[in-house]
């Protein structure tokens, strides 16, 4: 009979083990990371890939509710969360057999798509030899609305063909990128910034993808 129980003990406990970590077929598209923001008083997409025929679940923390979806033929799985009034932190935990996926410390607010041409990544604080007027006031301004921003830097890369993913994350933002968003700070609303830094990049995801997405080009 203890030996019995014994078994029975460390099957439950390697049960446990297997749930917790995480399978290298299970993941979520990296544009879904800590830090995140998501467009406000929408339907919006989260997706990633699990085994086929795996069943995920999506749960944010602002409303609790179970987002399912089972995965195709080729692994891949998507769902659409009904996002909240700007606000947060929140969290969004995401599980499958395989294991759990938790994005802590996500926003929900308004998201701006930034693109241009090679302009586009020069700092506030500007270059050795090009200084930005007025950059240095507004990177020591910075601090009264940079816990409001988040940022995500898509790098200059060639595709032929739309992507799904991108080999990035959402980041808190350098105060050097201050100058950009200084005059939409006044809002209460957080923001984000999804770059594209060359015209011959791609971008992995289509304006269909995040219904009500708030389009802003800064050249």
């Amino acid at each position: 009979m203890k030996k019995f129980l014994m078994a029975a003990l460390l099957f439950a406990a390697a049960s446990l083990c297997s749930f917790a970590q995480d399978s290298p077929d299970f993941r979520v598209a990296s544009v879904f990371s800590d830090h995140m923001v998501f467009q406000r008083d929408t339907l919006a997409p989260v997706w990633g890939w699990a085994e086929p025929g795996a069943k995920v679940t999506v749960t944010p923390s602002w409303d609790n509710k179970k987002y399912t979806a089972t995965t195709d033929a080729q692994g891949r799985w998507e769902v659409y969360v009904q996002t909240p009034q700007a606000g947060g932190p929140y969290s969004v935990k995401i599980v499958s057999k395989a294991g759990r996926i938790v994005l802590e410390d996500v926003l929900s607010g308004e998201v701006w798509l930034c693109s241009g041409q090679s302009n586009m990544e020069l700092p506030v604080i500007g270059a050795s030899s090009q200084p930005v007027e007025g950059g240095v006031e507004a990177i020591l301004s910075a601090g009264s609305f940079m816990d409001r921003i988040r940022v995500l830097n898509i790098k200059a890369d060639k595709k032929n063909e739309p992507q799904q993913d991108i080999d990035n994350h959402w980041e808190l933002p350098d105060p050097s990128l201050s100058l950009l968003y200084e005059r939409k700070s006044r809002s209460h609303f957080p923001y984000c910034k999804l770059a594209i830094f060359q015209n011959y990049s791609s971008l992995y995801m289509t304006r269909s993808q995040f219904p009500g997405i708030t389009g802003s080009f800064v050249k």
